[in-house]
Parts: structure tokens; sequence; C-alpha cells
């Protein structure tokens, strides 16, 4: 993966997050709740900001996005 397919997937990240928000009218505190990732880095990641791979797994396991890192780990365990 090049760096721009990655800061262009950070941004759809971004995008879906706010949709999914915006969809179910839940604001940071209700999504920073269900799925264990802080207030503080889910305005990070909406203004853009990358999160690290954890962060960025739960947060693909929160908008039933499927990676192959995911399946990768799952196998692992």
């Amino acid at each position: 993966m090049t760096r721009k397919d990655a800061l262009n997937l950070i941004a759809f990240i971004s995008e879906l997050l706010r949709g999914v928000r915006s969809l179910k009218g839940h604001g940071l505190r209700k999504i920073a709740k269900d799925s264990g990732i802080s207030i503080a880095t889910l305005s990070r990641i909406e203004r853009g900001g990358i999160p690290d791979v954890l962060t960025f797994l739960r947060l693909c396991d929160f908008l039933c996005l499927q990676t192959k890192y995911q399946q990768v780990i799952r196998r692992k365990r």
C-alpha cells in the first residue's frame, strides 16, 4: 500500500465515521462507548488524523469493515 493509498483510506474512514454518527444520530460519547475508542481519538480521526494500528482495526470492527489484516489476526488466535 502506498502512502497515497493509506491517506485515501484514512479519509474514507473519517467520512464513514462521520456518516455513521450522523445517520444514527449519535454523538462522539456514544460512539466512544460502543467502540471502546476514546472521544479524543475519534475526534482526531474525524478530522483526518491517522490512528495507530490497533485503533484502526478496532474502528474497522466497529464500522463492520473487513481488512486482510483482521483476517490474519483472527486466524492466529
